[in-house]
């Protein structure tokens, strides 16, 4: 029996499969919408101190979505997937009595809120931290804090009274710009970061955008004189140097030509290291440069000392820069202290650092810890170094032979008022002077780098000022300063800890307490700070290109008499409201 075509299977088939695709074809052409399930947000926790997202999720937005993502307010310091917050189900698994529901039977927001606050109370992440600014910096409990949004707050490890008295040094030498920074030894803790700048003063320098604001955070000012400190350990890793020795060696002064590179004539002057170190001698390092050193050296060297690189720091802050020349003559120029380099205050208190540790040039810590919303307090770690400059042998040589600039050598002068009752604590320290010509601008800039005591160093410091033609003190006076009212300071310190609380002596009923007597216990003894113990005449550093000779130190006030004041002649008024230097 033959099976009628119209009924065949295959017939069949094919017209079943037709009739889906007309159906699929009309549903696709309605323009109904297809539903997608939602998909849930995932929470991801971390809980490294100092980097702590709060919130990572799985994904933003579905796919074909290019919206950013928000970030979450401070009320939304937690975020569940709907799901789990509400038990909900995907619109396709609804039922129509739900469909079909009163919509004033809705939870509304605040219930939707309650609701979540209830379900994951246990799962709320306290919110990032922000960044450090210099203007949520404020002090409390005898400590410096910074507000880092958020309900999280940086404890530093600025000394409060350090603080104040580094700004009032910087303001007392009335300098058009300058900073000092002081790091404790070995930990690295901040202890200082003090700055000023008059910004209306023709040569103090205008804000750049994605720059530091804070002079002592800024490459404004060249190296100079102080990279001979990197020269003479590039000098002691070459095997041929021995710094023991006397070299030959052509004079320069201000500046170094051909015939500082010529080989010097048999009677021509010498010097060790050590002696060219405290004089800051040119034509020693330009000469011994040229004959041992490669460009290769001194790059590797200027690396070393963290130059060309931003050092690690919690505050935003410039790289210092050393730019190897590859002419010789060029070379030897850099070496010596003359141009091609940039260098920032806080970079060379590390400098410093290095040379009164161990030899590696550390981490500067100003964050000691951080207090969390929720009441938990995240220490900082310890210092890491970031290279290593030196061995610690030549660290400790290097100790060793910078403490004749302060004996003999181009700080001399500034430390012959160092305080007897200090002369136990001896310094160490380097300085360094250049002129900077930018166009019709001439600044002067001095600077010192020194630590203290040079057998057990306690403290770390750098000094950069910067003058015009007019001054009335220069880094190495500024940092003699400073570290006399720490040594003074710590010494008070220690006794007020040590001694018990002092009893007010009262006087006997019929004693009777003179008016001097009186003013002598109520008047507070600042001796840097009075008109008749003025700053002293600092030595220009050879190593400054036009640097005026030297002329006789003059005892005149840092401050004019009031009119009035005093029966002082006029002519001697005007003395003392000049600057020390001013030329015509």
């Amino acid at each position: 029996m033959k099976t009628d075509p119209i009924l065949s299977p295959w017939l069949v088939i094919s017209h079943v499969v037709l009739l889906h695709a007309i159906l699929a074809f009309w549903i696709w052409q309605s323009g109904e919408p297809f539903h997608f399930p939602p998909q849930p947000r995932v929470i991801s926790l971390q809980s490294t101190p100092f980097d702590i997202d709060a919130i990572t999720p799985s994904h933003a937005f579905e796919e074909g979505d290019h919206r950013e993502e928000k970030a979450p307010s401070d009320d939304e310091l937690f975020e569940l997937s709907e799901d789990e917050v509400f038990g909900a189900t995907p619109p396709e698994a609804e039922s129509d009595n739900h469909k079909d529901a009163d919509a004033s039977d809705a939870p509304n927001e605040d219930d939707n809120l309650a609701k979540i606050k209830a379900n994951v109370a246990h799962h709320i992440v306290p919110s990032r931290p922000g960044e450090l600014q210099f203007e949520q910096i404020f002090e409390k409990d005898g400590h410096y804090q910074g507000d880092l949004g958020h309900q999280w707050t940086a404890e530093l490890s600025l000394d409060p009274p350090f603080q104040r008295k580094a700004i009032d040094l910087l303001n007392r030498a009335r300098v058009p710009f300058g900073a000092i920074v002081a790091i404790e030894i070995p930990s690295a803790r901040l202890l200082t970061l003090a700055e000023r700048n008059v910004t209306n003063h023709p040569i103090s320098p205008s804000e750049q955008e994605g720059h530091p604001t804070h002079i002592a955070l800024r490459a404004l000012a060249p190296a100079a004189s102080l990279i001979k400190v990197i020269t003479a350990t590039a000098l002691l890793d070459t095997p041929s140097f021995n710094y023991k020795q006397n070299y030959r060696y052509t004079a320069a002064s201000r500046r170094i030509t051909k015939d500082q590179l010529k080989t010097p004539e048999p009677n021509a002057l010498q010097s060790d290291l050590a002696q060219a170190l405290a004089t800051s001698n040119n034509g020693y390092f330009a000469l011994q440069t040229n004959q041992r050193l490669s460009r290769e050296d001194l790059e590797n060297a200027v690396f070393r000392f963290g130059f060309n690189r931003v050092i690690p720091f919690d505050l935003l802050t410039d790289a210092s820069i050393a730019q190897v020349p590859r002419s010789d003559l060029e070379r030897a120029r850099m070496a010596a202290g003359f141009y091609h380099t940039r260098l920032t205050p806080l970079h060379a208190a590390l400098i410093a650092a290095a040379i009164a540790g161990d030899g590696q040039i550390p981490q500067p810590i100003l964050v000691e810890r951080v207090y969390a919303p929720d009441g938990r307090i995240i220490e900082a770690p310890k210092s890491n170094p970031v290279s290593r400059a030196m061995t610690a042998d030549q660290a400790l040589l290097m100790r060793q032979m910078l403490t004749e600039t302060i004996r003999k050598g181009t700080a001399q002068k500034a430390f012959k008022e160092w305080p007897s009752a200090l002369s136990h604590i001896t310094v160490g320290g380097k300085t360094g002077s250049l002129f900077d010509r930018n166009g019709p601008k001439i600044i002067s800039y001095t600077w010192f780098i020194g630590y203290a005591p040079v057998e057990n160093p306690q403290i770390a410091l750098a000094v950069m000022v910067a003058n015009d033609d007019s001054w009335w003190q220069h880094a190495p006076e500024i940092a003699r300063d400073t570290l006399k009212w720490y040594f003074t300071d710590l010494t008070k310190r220690a006794s007020r800890a040590s001694l018990p609380k002092p009893e007010i002596a009262q006087p006997a009923e019929n004693q009777q307490v003179s008016a001097s007597q009186t003013a002598s216990q109520t008047t507070p003894q600042t001796t840097s700070q009075t008109a008749a113990d003025p700053p002293s005449q600092p030595r220009f550093d050879p190593s400054d290109e036009d640097a005026p000779e030297p002329i006789a130190p003059k005892k005149t006030p840092l401050k004019a008499p009031k009119k009035g004041a005093s029966k002082t002649p006029k002519s001697a008024q005007k003395a003392a409201s000049t600057p020390k230097n001013k030329r015509k």
